[in-house]
């Protein structure tokens, strides 16, 4: 059965950031990484458009105008990464 991972990816695009939360199926750490970082790198698309990675987990697209860094990546159950979500992106007014 495999385990969940949540990954982190910051796009760096200009003057603008993004960020991104991924939930991750993998039979184990290592393939949740090997996921993690195809996905990072055809982050804009494959072939022609697929980025290259300048150090380790960055990856630079259209000669660097636009960066792909993966900030992280952690075991998670789907409880724990709902909670992560709505802690993340909750708005309260206190």
């Amino acid at each position: 059965m495999p385990k969940l991972y949540h990954t982190e990816l910051e796009e760096h695009n200009g003057e603008q950031e993004y960020s991104y939360d991924l939930l991750i199926y993998a039979k184990g750490e290592e393939e949740a990484w090997e996921i993690t970082r195809d996905y990072a790198r055809t982050f804009y698309g494959e072939d022609d458009c697929a980025g290259y990675e300048t150090e380790n987990n960055v990856f630079e697209f259209m000669c660097g105008c636009i960066i792909v860094e993966i900030k992280g990546l952690y075991e998670t159950s789907k409880d724990m990464f709902i909670e992560h979500m709505l802690f993340r992106y909750s708005i309260n007014s206190n």
